[in-house]
């Protein structure tokens, strides 16, 4: 197997690496089969790539406290990542992208608040094209919300 292992590219390359990313999202949502599926079948995919946040997919499983997706991460090579020098700073960091989420869910709760008019009509604020787009940006954010929230709650229970 060509599994790529630690130390393997660069972490900065694993983040555009559409099948990681994939990876880490089924992580994040406890997809066990999607997860199984990427790792038996993408062997180019560096199961110790550290995530757009800092996290290999050992932290992700880990803050998922699944425990059958922690076992196959670990089966095919998963390491706990050496970004954060703590549990602290882990818990610090996860408060920070929440907090961050937060703002963003505002923001563009706002945005679609004031451009949507009376009566479902459009204010001339936006076009209708970026009304769309300003709803799914709140969308996708207020997915992020909720997965780092269950993520930050798995952490904290596990005692660290």
């Amino acid at each position: 197997m060509d599994r790529k292992k630690e130390g393997a590219g660069s972490p900065s390359a694993d983040k555009f690496d559409i099948h990681f990313q994939a990876l880490c999202s089924a992580v994040e949502q406890e997809k066990l089969e999607k997860v199984r599926s990427i790792l038996e079948n993408q062997t180019h995919v560096n199961v110790n790539g550290v995530n757009g946040d800092g996290f290999t997919l050992l932290d992700l499983a880990f803050m998922t406290g699944n425990q059958s997706l922690l076992n196959l991460v670990v089966h095919h090579g998963g390491k706990e990542g050496a970004f954060f020098p703590s549990p602290e700073a882990v818990s610090a960091h996860l408060l920070s992208l929440i907090v961050e989420s937060k703002k963003q869910v505002e923001k563009f709760n706002q945005l679609v608040k004031m451009t949507s008019g009376v009566a479902g009509q459009l204010n001339t604020t936006l076009s209708q094209v970026q009304l769309k787009e300003g709803e799914k940006q709140l969308t996708l954010w207020q997915k992020r919300l909720t997965t780092l929230k269950k993520l930050k709650a798995g952490f904290d229970s596990a005692g660290c």
